[in-house]
């Protein structure tokens, strides 16, 4: 480190560092021998509200740069704990390096709108609580990278009826299983029924509890007496694109193909749509946007507290002028539970 800082220093160049082994043992009690311009770049992605190691570089006598993550706790404590110890300022950081842009974007899209919120609370340290901002980051971001997804009044949409293929309700009760078993107050029956925009996207949500309002497949326990698929949804309409509200039950492996919508057309012909976990369905507990094609659709709360969320995965119609006579919909993955709650199509301008 020191013949490095030397070469710099010779050329007019400030030297920045990480910062992470400096505190262990067998490292902090050579800190001495560092240059004291030296500039540490302390990464700490917890979301604990105090960070005791900008106390040891600030006591070493360091200049420091506090260094955050995605989660917005992490991006929110780490910022006012700098302020407090008048640090020269934050560094967002991303592990999304080993991807291509494009890729990153569709299967690590948390880790990029995060820069909205490291923005956030750099300039104003814990000026907002993260579950209490006046705007969706992802949303912002993409807004700015020019995807959009406001409503367009010049497109036609119309509600594909889930009515009859509905097994299971929104709401647990300690009785029996009605969403998946978990227990009440930690299901889905704070989503709102009705008609929605949901993020662009209209979507009508089945009842939320006396009545079923959900398609819940087969997958890991207590929903292995499930059917592992419906077929024959219907359409009976020519469509642009299929949007469909979903989620899976629980967490599976990245990519892994958890279910499969099969669109089938009248005159015969078929379209297979796999679906993986993480770019285009993800676990109703995580609230994480992970692909910026198939964002998060709805965010909220369950009566407990929870963060819960569903989201919005959009299927285009490689043949628009063929009509859609149906949707088949079936589990692939022995666990996940893949869970279907609204089907909208686009009919175009």
């Amino acid at each position: 480190t020191l013949r490095y800082y030397d070469y710099l220093k010779a050329k007019g160049v400030g030297v920045m560092m990480w910062g992470d082994v400096l505190p262990l043992e067998g490292y902090r009690d050579q800190i001495h021998r560092l240059p004291k311009d030296i500039v540490i770049f302390d990464w700490r992605y917890g979301t604990m509200k105090d960070f005791p190691t900008l106390d040891f570089y600030r006591k070493s006598g360091f200049p420091i740069i506090a260094c955050t993550w995605y989660r917005p706790e992490n991006l929110k404590n780490l910022s006012v704990a700098g302020e407090r110890r008048n640090i020269l300022g934050m560094c967002q950081t991303t592990w999304t390096g080993f991807l291509p842009s494009d890729k990153a974007l569709e299967s690590e899209f948390y880790q990029i709108y995060a820069y909205i919120l490291g923005a956030e609370w750099a300039w104003n340290p814990g000026n907002r609580k993260p579950d209490n901002l006046p705007y969706d980051p992802e949303l912002v971001f993409a807004r700015d990278f020019g995807v959009s997804f406001r409503m367009d009044a010049n497109k036609r949409f119309f509600s594909v009826p889930l009515d009859g293929f509905f097994n299971a309700t929104r709401t647990d009760s300690p009785k029996a299983m009605g969403w998946i078993g978990v227990m009440p107050g930690e299901d889905l029956s704070t989503l709102p029924e009705g008609s929605w925009d949901l993020n662009g996207t209209p979507f009508r949500v089945g009842p939320a509890n006396k009545s079923p309002g959900a398609v819940v497949l087969r997958g890991w326990n207590p929903t292995r007496k499930l059917a592992s698929s419906v077929q024959g949804i219907p359409v009976s309409r020519k469509a642009t694109a299929l949007h469909f509200l979903q989620a899976t039950a629980w967490e599976t492996g990245p990519g892994q193909v958890v279910a499969r919508y099969t669109i089938h057309y009248t005159d015969g012909t078929s379209a297979e749509v796999p679906l993986k976990y993480g770019t285009d369905f993800k676990t109703w507990e995580d609230d994480f946007s992970t692909s910026i094609l198939n964002p998060v659709a709805w965010r909220g709360r369950t009566a407990k507290g929870k963060p819960i969320a569903l989201r919005r995965f959009t299927w285009t119609n490689p043949d628009p002028g063929k009509e859609i006579r149906s949707v088949d919909f079936a589990a692939v993955d022995p666990e996940a539970t893949p869970i279907l709650l609204a089907i909208t199509a686009e009919t175009g301008r």
